[in-house]
């Protein structure tokens, strides 16, 4: 990079100098003289061991993306809290759910599965319904805002939507688990 340095001499204010002057380049040279001075380069940063490539964060561990919370006060079940950096989270009857719902009428061992991106994107978070076609022509499943779910296809759960889980048997009053 270059840059222009200027330079003022004193000049006396006795002198006088004629503007009409045959060379009026000896005029200004006597109190302007630029000259060219080069900037040196910045200097790079010293490699040494405590330079560390750089890692984008991954989020931590206490990131809640969402919650489940029965509408219903009596319902034995409290809020249900999505962490992070977790981000699928199984629903059923079995031990070996997230989500273990027993002495319910959920009898699928694993209802749903619900899933997030990793994104604060609205569409971020997808529910996937495992149960089938009740014996009988009852349907239990996922519910989001009143609509089944078709089984095994990843359907958007949107903050302030009823996401209800029905087994074979209707429910009981203090079962709503939306």
């Amino acid at each position: 990079m270059l840059a222009y340095y200027q330079r003022y001499n004193d000049v006396d204010d006795d002198d006088d100098y004629e503007c009409n002057n045959a060379n009026d380049d000896d005029y200004m040279s006597d109190w302007y003289e630029p000259h060219q001075t080069e900037t040196p380069p910045p200097t790079p940063p010293k490699v040494s061991s405590d330079m560390r490539r750089i890692v984008f964060p991954s989020p931590s561990p206490d990131v809640v993306w969402g919650y489940l919370s029965p509408k219903n006060p009596k319902c034995p079940y409290r809020s249900w809290y999505l962490i992070g950096p977790k981000n699928t989270y199984k629903l059923g009857a079995s031990h070996y759910m997230d989500f273990c719902v027993t002495g319910s009428s959920i009898d699928a061992a694993h209802h749903c599965t619900i899933f997030w991106d990793g994104t604060n994107s609205e569409y971020a978070v997808h529910v996937v319904d495992y149960t089938e076609e009740v014996i009988g022509g009852n349907w239990g499943g996922t519910f989001i805002n009143d609509v089944r779910l078709l089984p095994r296809i990843p359907s958007l759960l949107r903050p302030g939507d009823s996401i209800q889980f029905i087994g074979e048997d209707p429910m009981g009053t203090n079962e709503d688990l939306r």
